[in-house]
């Protein structure tokens, strides 16, 4: 892990699938260890959310991808358990 590296996350499907801190694309910096985090909030269609990261270099041409990696995460409806009243 290297520190001040500049990374690209995001997330497939028009902000459906899911955001990532509320849009679905965000860029930051690595911290001092290396890392960088962000929260991926579910949206509202179920199906498979396609989470992309890019470490980013800056070139002639500006900002450039040399390494990525992709996840597939199943997004699914919660069930949820009302309770049962009789009278």
């Amino acid at each position: 892990p290297v520190a001040d590296q500049v990374v690209r996350i995001g997330v497939s499907g028009d902000g459906q699938m899911g955001t990532i801190n509320g849009t679905e694309v965000v860029t930051g910096s690595t911290d001092t260890q290396g890392q960088y985090s962000a929260i991926l909030t579910s949206g509202t269609t179920i199906g498979e959310a396609r989470v992309r990261a890019e470490l980013l270099v800056l070139d002639a041409d500006g900002y450039r991808p040399v390494h990525e990696d992709q996840q597939v995460i199943d997004m699914i409806v919660p069930e949820v358990y009302l309770p049962f009243i009789m009278r």
